[in-house]
């Protein structure tokens, strides 16, 4: 079941970004809202639809191991990326989704393997325990700080925030670029937590006793609800605007890392494992978030229309200058192609 969300959710991503980039193509005048872009309701639709196996999934093993599965999609973003969006994979591309593989492998690997069921009280009781408290404050303040720079440096403000103003306009434009897969991808990881919730709610109206008779049962589908809505607007909207060979691994890895946290905080699924599980599932998500680390420093080959067709503009007229320089007979300036990102 994973395996098939996985496959549902990267097909999804490619979809969006090829709705999206013909859309682009378009007349200013022709352009349509993405509700109105066929394609691109086809990929929200596969990504609803995986979300749905992925849901299914989580009935039957950890929510700290679904997320780590995750990783699936990275590896079939590598090879759908070239082949539907004609996107650049370089060495370093290969090199640093390896690293992520590897560190999701070990945390699947070592991680736990066994889920108990809960009824509608046990899952009211774990969401009011300290540490689960502790954990969702500090969620919170971290997704705030990437809606801050969100909302600072998007719709054109990279070169003028209002407060954010200590970081250089290039800082400025990675955070944005940043900010987009890492909010989708952290609030994606606790929908996965929401939804072992509702699904675990479903076994027991089945099998046990009528859970959609309590108000809590509600909440924590809204819970879901809403984070799904979320999740999927900052991934649509980064996709939208950046390639998807930065934005997926990015989203997807948070996805996995969020999705783990949550796990380990909400449903304790951490304290079966022995210290030598536990040490290596940690070293196993280590090296995932080195990986991230890593991804998020990848220079972007199709910038966004904030930063890059200003630099392309001065980057011609370079070339303009230098030609005629160098063109000493009076010839009609050669064309001269100058890539940016080798600049």
């Amino acid at each position: 079941l994973s395996i098939i969300g996985s496959l549902f959710s990267t097909i999804s991503l490619a979809l969006q970004r090829i709705s999206h980039k013909r859309n682009e193509a378009l007349p200013e005048d022709q352009r349509l809202p993405a509700n109105r872009q066929k394609i691109n309701v086809i990929g929200i639709l596969l990504l609803a639809s995986g979300s749905i196996v992925d849901f299914a999934a989580l009935g039957f093993a950890p929510a700290t191991v679904i997320s780590c599965m995750g990783s699936l999609t990275l590896v079939l973003n590598m090879v759908l990326a070239p082949l539907l969006l004609q996107e650049e994979v370089f060495l370093r591309d290969l090199m640093v989704n390896v690293m992520v593989i590897i560190g999701t492998l070990l945390s699947v690997w070592f991680g736990p393997h066994g889920t108990p069921d809960y009824d509608l009280n046990d899952l009211l009781r774990l969401l009011k325990e300290p540490t689960f408290v502790i954990y969702q404050t500090i969620f919170i303040i971290w997704c705030f700080v990437l809606l801050t720079f969100w909302v600072e440096f998007r719709n054109d403000n990279a070169e003028s925030p209002r407060y954010l103003t200590r970081f250089d306009v290039e800082t400025r434009r990675r955070l944005l670029r940043f900010s987009y897969p890492a909010l989708g991808g952290s609030i994606g990881g606790m929908t996965a937590a929401y939804a072992k919730a509702s699904i675990e709610l479903v076994k027991t109206s089945l099998f046990v006793e009528n859970q959609f008779n309590h108000i809590g049962t509600y909440v924590i589908l809204g819970m879901m609800g809403g984070s799904v809505f979320m999740q999927i607007k900052f991934l649509n909207a980064g996709l939208k605007r950046y390639e998807a060979m930065y934005v997926v691994p990015v989203y997807q890895v948070f996805w996995i890392i969020s999705g783990i946290l949550a796990g380990m905080f909400y449903f304790h699924e951490i304290e079966g494992l022995s210290q030598n599980d536990v040490r290596l599932f940690t070293l196993g998500s280590g090296i995932s978030i080195t990986g991230i680390i890593l991804h998020s420093k990848r220079r972007s080959s199709h910038q966004d229309d904030t930063g890059s067709r200003k630099k392309d503009v001065k980057l011609d007229e370079i070339k303009e200058v230098t030609a005629s320089f160098l063109n000493k007979k009076g010839e009609p300036t050669p064309p001269i192609i100058i890539r940016p990102e080798l600049v």
